[in-house]
């Protein structure tokens, strides 16, 4: 399986993704910043769109991220299969945005 270190340089994961989104198989994203994971999702999803990587690496675009449908979330799963971190709270909290369910239930 192949590995992403989150936190090298953004041009470095700009490119991993960009190769990734169009690969067989997924990878794993390896990151202790809560932030740099919700930007690597971001990225990931901008990759498979066609859209501007460094963009959302820097600057994940929220509304669009929660607006997505079904078959688009389970793509981005089929790419990025899981971020392992060692700050788990941090990357837990980050990416407690993205679920639509919980803001549902507020």
């Amino acid at each position: 399986m192949r590995v992403l270190d989150g936190d090298v340089p953004d041009a470095e994961v700009a490119d991993f993704l960009a190769e990734a989104a169009h690969s067989d198989g997924g990878f794993v994203a390896r990151t202790s910043d809560g932030e740099r994971a919700l930007g690597i999702v971001a990225a990931t999803v901008a990759a498979l769109c066609g859209e501007d990587i460094h963009q959302a690496l820097r600057n994940p675009d929220l509304a669009f991220l929660t607006a997505l449908k079904p078959p688009a979330i389970e793509a981005a799963r089929g790419v990025l299969l899981a971020v392992e971190t060692d700050a788990t709270e941090d990357v837990t909290r980050a990416l407690a945005v993205l679920d639509t369910t919980q803001r549902a239930n507020h």
